[in-house]
């Protein structure tokens, strides 16, 4: 029986049972399509074995096999819930007939269960405890993970050509059936994934003493998610990846393992071309450094400061490019995404465009690092424009131009007065005159404090030695740059640093 079943290609044995006690034990755990059992068996009998399945909430199908002197007991059974009985010796094609018969009630019911369990699922990551999906019924001993797959929200890793091909029913369908094909192999049958909220959603069920404890069955279901984002990944131009929960013992914490499975999922930054599966464990791997983009941070802002757009983007490049390196922690890379694009723009000192909100949302919704340097210069342009138009409200045209003069050349130990007004061709003593009635201070004044200011940047974020830091904003020794520095904000470079 067990070979003609295999051979018809729609159906699969998965278990033989030796008497009814281990048939109950194992209907309970896997829930199988549809139940053989003889009415004659050891320990306990079919119909012993029907009057206990009757109070499960089990949907197996069950056909009894019986002689022709239990015909009675073949009739008892189907008002006990057997769904039809062959009489033996088996006929091999009255079997194959049944079955066809039972696969395309199936086909239907699957359909139907489907849809019920999906919504079912939807309300328990909504918090909604009311209802468990039938396919996640189980025993007790059973731990519940929750996970989520997508792919980058762009095509070829390019910042401005989207792709629509997964945010279609159809191809998350396809991730869907995959997905329920794989946890079948590996015998772990409690298994929905549904559409929701343009990705793939997905709750495991795993009962704990088939797969003996929390860390073998995490490993399981990471190892079948790795293999999932890799077929998944073959063969498109798009990096799959997913987010896996910690697991939990009560269905009624979907919702909470939900929320972390996709907070897991946005850890995520594109690694050009290699899958992804994040869990709890591995968030944070190798954090070879801990700021990498120290010097791009002063770069960057003294190319807002000095209104160079295409410096700008060079500089965006090549911290796009350290990003690559595959030592980087996910985390380590998603922080550092976050500090260079907040602390290039704060600390160039644009009071103006301090509501980070906006950008920062954008980052942290963003899936390649090239969408995350798109955002950054967007809104450094903004901000650029903005400063340029305060600049020139605030000091006038003229004025607005020695300030990114001075911005660019704020290490030019030789800059004066005398340099930008010659440079200006405007006459050094009507400069002198012009500068200190705009902006409240004398060209000096001006200068040394927005010096003091590229060496409080530099403390902060980047361990260069104070004494480079001194000669890199154009102070002449760093003995007057300590004095200076210590009138300016009450302590010393090194207490700075420290603090």
């Amino acid at each position: 029986m067990k070979t003609l079943i295999n051979s018809t290609g729609s159906f699969r044995v998965t278990h033989e049972c030796r008497n009814g006690k281990e048939g109950l034990e194992k209907i309970s755990e896997f829930m199988p399509d549809i139940v053989i059992m003889d009415i004659k068996m050891p320990v306990m009998d079919g119909m012993e074995l029907l009057e206990k399945l009757s109070n499960l909430d089990h949907k197996s199908k069950i056909i009894v096999l019986s002689g022709y002197g239990e015909f009675d007991y073949a009739q008892a059974a189907i008002r006990y819930g057997a769904i039809d009985y062959i009489l033996k010796p088996v006929d091999h094609s009255i079997l194959i007939n049944k079955l066809n018969v039972l696969s395309e009630i199936l086909d239907k019911e699957a359909i139907d269960n489907t849809d019920r369990d999906e919504q079912d699922a939807i309300a328990l990551i909504r918090g909604n405890i009311s209802r468990i999906p039938g396919v996640l019924r189980t025993k007790d001993n059973t731990l519940y993970f929750a996970a989520v797959v997508d792919t980058d929200s762009y095509c070829n890793h390019s910042a401005n050509e989207h792709h629509d091909k997964f945010r279609s029913n159809s191809s998350r369908g396809d991730i869907c059936a995959r997905i329920k094909e794989k946890f079948s192999e590996n015998s772990i049958p409690r298994c929905i994934a549904f559409d929701y909220d343009d990705k793939v959603v997905v709750i495991i069920a795993v009962t704990c003493d088939y797969l003996c404890d929390i860390s073998m069955s995490t490993d399981i279901v990471t190892k079948i998610f790795y293999k999932i984002v890799n077929s998944a990944s073959i063969g498109t131009p798009y990096t799959f990846y997913a987010g896996i929960s910690t697991p939990g013992r009560d269905p009624s914490v979907l919702s909470d393992l939900y929320s972390e499975a996709v907070a897991l999922s946005k850890l995520y930054i594109s690694r050009y071309g290699k899958p992804l599966v994040f869990t709890p464990e591995n968030r944070i791997t190798n954090s070879k450094v801990s700021s990498p983009v120290s010097d791009e941070i002063l770069q960057a802002s003294n190319a807002i400061l000095a209104m160079d757009i295409e410096e700008l983007q060079k500089i965006t490049e090549r911290v796009l490019f350290k990003l690559k390196d595959p030592e980087l922690s996910p985390e380590i890379i998603y922080e550092t995404c976050m500090r260079f694009a907040v602390d290039s723009i704060s600390s160039a000192g644009i009071s103006e465009c301090e509501n980070y909100s906006e950008l920062l949302k954008k980052i942290e919704n963003s899936h390649s690092l090239p969408e995350v340097g798109y955002h950054f210069l967007d809104h450094a342009t903004a901000c650029i424009n903005k400063l340029s138009d305060c600049s020139k409200e605030k000091y006038g045209h003229i004025i607005s131009e020695v300030i990114v003069f001075m911005n660019r050349n704020i290490g030019d130990k030789d800059l004066s007065s005398g340099i930008v007004s010659s440079r200006l061709h405007l006459d050094p003593s009507y400069f002198c005159r012009l500068f200190k009635e705009k902006t409240g201070f004398t060209f000096s004044e001006f200068l040394v404090a927005r010096r003091v200011d590229r060496a409080r940047i530099l403390l902060r974020n980047s361990s260069v030695k104070i004494s480079d830091i001194s000669d890199m904003v154009g102070f002449q020794n760093v003995k007057y740059f300590y004095k200076v520095f210590k009138q300016m904000t009450d302590c010393t470079p090194k207490e700075f640093r420290e603090m």
